[in-house]
């Protein structure tokens, strides 16, 4: 539920639109809920830091308005609730600068615990070129009753080196800021990550890192550079198999099992005409071990 008013600012704005704007916080459902289900609160603050950062894009990348307004958002399932107000004070010099005004509360039933949440301000980048886009500055806090701060600092694409929309987030008990917990970096219209500050999240097996080079090679039409790397991820994992044959061993995989079958698979694949698990040719049948990955690396969030 949303109320409130909005001053157009462009020929396609409307006071309807912006009532729905609210609804940006709630882009994706499943990411808002998420902390209910966790019972660790450390990682429940982790995952409202993760909720707030993967609203950002739409909030930010397409407003077009100047408003006043107020919302409340609630999943009644999942005992999540989330209510706050905002406006916004515009100056004008070398660009737009707009100051937000107000916050929001997030508040969890399971837990009775409350996530305050101040908004960042914001500056239109792009003027001269007549390509303007929006780019945080600053920073916010979500500060959680169960005693964690999160603080998010934004930067943008400077003269030399930078990219836009980027920032910096860090998790850590009230009052503590060098304690860290958690941190976060990335953009917030695109892509980003967050680490267990004691531990190491990636795996170098992980299948992300093992092609980052193939990747990146593809990325830059480098096809020789491509060919090579392929090989030499190819041939080490040849050179363990023939290693393993000798030896009379097999590598144990440390976060899958081989089962003999699958009862999920058989309760649906008949709805399926023809299918069938076809295990000889995937060399068994494999099944994702949530307690394996886990004593692997314990910083994997399972």
């Amino acid at each position: 539920m949303a109320e409130g008013s909005a001053v157009p600012t462009a020929s396609k704005g409307s006071w309807g639109s912006f009532l729905k704007f609210s609804a940006y916080w709630a882009e994706m459902p499943s990411v808002l809920v998420a902390p209910a289900s966790e019972q660790d609160k450390q990682r429940r603050c982790m995952l409202v830091l993760k909720w707030f950062l993967s609203t950002l894009k739409q909030q930010y990348t397409s407003r077009n308005e100047k408003l006043v307004t107020a919302y409340s958002i609630w999943n009644k399932q999942h005992g999540v609730r989330l209510q706050g107000y905002n406006a916004q004070k515009a100056s004008f010099g070398r660009t737009i600068n707009v100051k937000q005004i107000g916050h929001a509360v997030l508040h969890i039933d399971e837990y009775d615990e409350d996530y305050l949440i101040t908004l960042p301000a914001l500056h239109i980048e792009g003027l001269i070129t007549g390509s303007p886009y929006v780019e945080l500055e600053k920073n916010t806090h979500i500060v959680s009753s169960t005693g964690y701060t999160c603080k998010i600092d934004y930067s943008g694409k400077g003269w030399v080196s930078g990219k836009k929309n980027s920032f910096t987030a860090t998790m850590y008990p009230n009052g503590r800021e060098k304690d860290v917990i958690y941190n976060a970096e990335g953009q917030w219209s695109g892509s980003f990550v967050i680490k267990d500050a004691h531990k190491k999240v990636q795996d170098p097996l992980e299948s992300r890192r093992a092609w980052y080079k193939v990747a990146e090679a593809i990325n830059r039409g480098d096809m020789d550079t491509t060919s090579a790397e392929k090989s030499l991820i190819e041939n080490q994992q040849r050179e363990l198999r023939k290693t393993e044959k000798e030896q009379g061993s097999e590598w144990q995989r440390r976060f899958f099992n081989r089962v003999s079958n699958s009862p999920r698979f058989d309760a649906m694949i008949h709805q399926v005409p023809g299918g069938s698990l076809e295990a000889d040719k995937t060399n068994g049948v494999w099944e994702f071990d949530p307690a394996r990955a886990m004593a692997a690396n314990p910083a994997y969030q399972i």
